[in-house]
């Protein structure tokens, strides 16, 4: 139950056990047996409930039957059929037809929870949840890419250089000065996005909204990305772990960046030079790789020996020593 259902509920139960005036019977069909009034046994299936309901409502429904005691027993079959036909609520019945001496608030506590906790079907919840955030995954995509846009455009050195492209392409018509502020915005927009042929590439977290990036496309393709990787690992293993076959390209470039600590993603966002720099090392061998490590550790020592920042903390370490 959801937080206010559950303050309710104890709240009501704590009002409840304070009372003597209404027993727990109430909640259900008062001082009859809900059994009794339909004629059923408490073994009954859900469509001998059903059966015996339609039966006797028949019989005693006020537009049928002018007995004066028509309404308040077709009353009490109502209320017998809503009690018996809820299996939350029948479990709580029966419970208390075999605990008639369990403490009162326990017993209205099982009630209310029977009647009033949610009954939706928490596939359906699921569902909505990931829908719901899906959603907002894709909304906050467009927001950020908008934004990265915007501030691309208030840099006068992109601006102009838009402008220009925009003018190749075409976009700077004789009636580009008429058009409006959203109109010339798209422009340059579509001059300045290098999927248009233009200047600027803008990916990762701020790149263009995408379906395939939310969760909801995500969670669609995972059988198939777990079966990829499957076979993945399964045929680097019988190449290069059994067969001992040497490395390709693909795979000196996957080790390479795997190596390294950088997804394909930022892989591939390196400057070529770089990129190719990093392969020239070999560094899918792992001797290769700690010379790397190592030579790495001594140019940022190097670095910092030199920065003025780094001698001022020597100094204050080696004033304060004792």
């Amino acid at each position: 139950m959801v937080p206010w259902r559950r303050v309710l509920v104890v709240v009501v139960v704590l009002m409840a056990s304070d009372s003597d005036a209404r027993g727990v019977e109430e909640n259900y069909c008062g001082e009859q047996n809900c059994y009794d009034i339909l004629g059923l046994q408490r073994e009954a299936a859900a469509s001998e409930i059903r059966k015996a309901y339609r039966s006797l409502s028949l019989k005693v429904h006020p537009d049928k039957n002018k007995d004066a005691r028509a309404v308040s027993v077709f009353r009490d079959v109502a209320r017998a059929y809503e009690v018996l036909s809820d299996q939350a609520l029948r479990e709580a019945y029966d419970y208390f037809l075999d605990h008639p001496n369990e403490h009162m608030s326990y017993q209205y506590m099982r009630y209310y929870q029977a009647a009033y906790a949610p009954k939706s079907d928490w596939r359906v919840v699921l569902l909505t949840v990931i829908t719901l955030v899906s959603l907002g995954q894709y909304l906050h995509q467009s927001y950020l890419h908008k934004q990265a846009l915007r501030y691309i455009r208030s840099m006068p050195q992109f601006k102009n250089a838009a402008l220009l492209k925009a003018q190749e392409l075409g976009r700077l018509d004789a009636s580009y000065a008429d058009k409006s502020k959203k109109e010339r915005d798209l422009a340059v927009e579509e001059a300045l996005l290098s999927e248009n042929g233009g200047i600027v590439e803008i990916s990762g977290g701020y790149g263009k909204a995408s379906v395939t990036r939310v969760l909801a496309f995500k969670l669609l393709l995972l059988p198939f990305r777990v079966l990829l990787r499957l076979w993945q690992a399964a045929r680097w293993f019988v190449k290069f772990t059994i067969l001992k076959q040497p490395y390709g390209p693909d795979e000196k470039v996957q080790l390479t960046y795997y190596r390294l600590g950088l997804s394909k993603a930022r892989w591939d966002h390196l400057e070529e030079s770089q990129r190719q720099d990093l392969l020239d090392r070999n560094l899918w061998d792992p001797s290769n790789y700690d010379a790397y490590v190592r030579e790495m550790e001594e140019d940022r020592r190097e670095k910092m020996a030199g920065s003025a920042k780094y001698k001022q903390y020597r100094r204050f370490m080696k004033q304060h020593k004792h």
